[in-house]
């Protein structure tokens, strides 16, 4: 049976506790008991899986109310019901006011009590699913999410329109921090499975000994500590795609497991016997060679060959060069937006800075400096000196630029921002200068500016 429900009960009379515990326990929900509101208070900070509080009013040192308040600068969405042998009418009215989500009067009805919150968790179970969607709705991820025109990204972009309707096994390879997780949520939501849960796990992250019953679950009294039953990773992905992130890492045993899955569709959960059939499509992802990596014996051949049905490479950022001034000014406008600074655009010189690094770290490692120099940053524009020295360092790379030089390209770039505010006209008859923009990978503040400075006007 699953789990109907987390709850935290906190009450001072320890008998009355393990009653509760006791009846509610029986009926398949997870309780955690507290004999305080202090001690409660830790519980709560230290599992976030709780879904509701259920406390007595009358404690020593911290009544009930005071907890709910407490409770509440922390967990503000988190329900509280509050019991009391010594209730009074104007007490439930205020404690409601103040935003309990009832009041039960002791002795308590066990079954009136039960029914409430079991309505309760799965009523807030149901919300939190439909906020989930909502958050997948608005974060559906397409090809538009992608930053890059490179010729290495339109090879992505067509492998990712070919296999993303399929139900086959996918293989991402790449260096860290070029988005190989973004791949396979962007071939999730593209397929036929968009509507059903995208599941992630790192292979890497999990101690060996905690991963098997991440993946496969667990049956109750599998191994010390296991008190209940507990669906792992595949199960709760069901009829979706579960992503295995860093899978050179996986061990060996476990690599057998999730050979016997791609061959046979079943599945056993740890300590159990039962065969459980597994729908989920597998995305696996890692930053190691696995050719080179089986050739060692770290990773099973069968396994490899199995995963390896449709094999993507994402590229570095060194092979997309040509990207860069896009994933900047992209990175820019969102980070000047999220800290509420007024910060539009580089310099030639640190853009070009950018583009002549190496970039160890790829798109995860050029996202974090530029949150960093937007932070830090006190004026309009981010220069060469406000670089770090690693950085700045590639300015040996540059070529010295002739003041002819630089004419034509400010000619150049003057053509170009015409020709593409000259597109935007088609549609409406006139400039759409926040599509010019986006054309060009910039802030509308900088197109701004370049219109000013190369005094572009006329708008017919």
């Amino acid at each position: 049976m699953r789990n109907l429900g987390n709850i935290l009960f906190i009450d001072d009379e320890k008998n009355f506790l393990e009653i509760f515990k006791a009846y509610f326990t029986k009926d398949n929900f997870n309780v955690k008991i507290a004999s305080s509101a202090k001690e409660g208070l830790k519980i709560l900070n230290q599992n976030d899986e709780i879904e509701l509080v259920v406390t007595d009013f009358q404690m020593p040192n911290m009544d009930g109310m005071e907890l709910f308040h407490k409770i509440r600068e922390t967990h503000p969405n988190l329900h509280v019901i509050l019991l009391t042998a010594y209730g009074s009418i104007d007490q439930a009215v205020e404690a409601l006011k103040c935003g309990v989500f009832y009041y039960f009067k002791k002795p308590v009805d066990f079954l009136k009590i039960k029914i409430l919150i079991k309505e309760t968790i799965e009523k807030i179970r149901l919300q939190k699913e439909v906020h989930e969607l909502r958050e997948n709705l608005s974060k559906i991820l397409q090809r538009d999410n992608f930053i890059g025109k490179s010729p290495k990204m339109k090879e992505l972009f067509n492998l990712i329109d070919a296999v993303a309707e399929t139900d086959a096994t996918i293989l991402i390879q790449g260096e860290t921090g070029t988005g190989k997780e973004l791949v396979a949520k962007t071939i999730h939501y593209r397929s036929l499975r968009s509507n059903k849960p995208f599941l992630s796990i790192s292979c890497a992250a999990i101690p060996h000994e905690l991963l098997e019953s991440e993946l496969f679950g667990r049956e109750k009294g599998a191994y010390t500590g296991a008190h209940s039953a507990q669906p792992g990773r595949f199960e709760r992905a069901s009829s979706g795609t579960l992503f295995l992130d860093e899978i050179g890492e996986l061990p060996l045993p476990l690599q057998a497991k999730i050979l016997r899955i791609l061959q046979d569709k079943r599945m056993e959960r740890l300590g159990g016997t039962k065969p459980i059939d597994v729908d989920v499509r597998i995305v696996a992802a890692t930053n190691k060679e696995l050719q080179e990596e089986v050739e060692k014996g770290n990773f099973r051949k069968d396994l490899f060959y199995r995963l390896n049905v449709i094999p993507i490479r994402v590229p570095t950022l060194r092979e997309r060069v040509e990207d860069i001034p896009l994933l900047t000014y992209h990175f820019l406008d969102n980070f000047a937006k999220k800290h509420h600074k007024s910060v539009d655009g580089f310099t030639q010189k640190a853009l070009n800075c950018f583009k002549n690094f190496n970039w160890p770290g790829n798109v995860r490692e050029l996202e974090n400096l530029i949150e960093r120099l937007v932070v830090i940053n006190r004026s309009s524009r981010i220069s060469f000196r406000d670089l770090p020295p690693e950085i700045q360092k590639a300015e040996d790379l540059l070529p010295e630029i002739t003041i002819e030089e630089n004419n034509l390209l400010s000619k150049t770039e003057k053509q170009l921002i015409e020709k593409t505010l000259q597109k935007t006209q088609k549609a409406t008859g006139k400039w759409n200068k926040a599509k010019c923009a986006k054309i060009l990978g910039i802030s509308r503040k900088l197109l701004y500016k370049k219109l000013q400075e190369y005094n572009i006007k006329n708008e017919q």
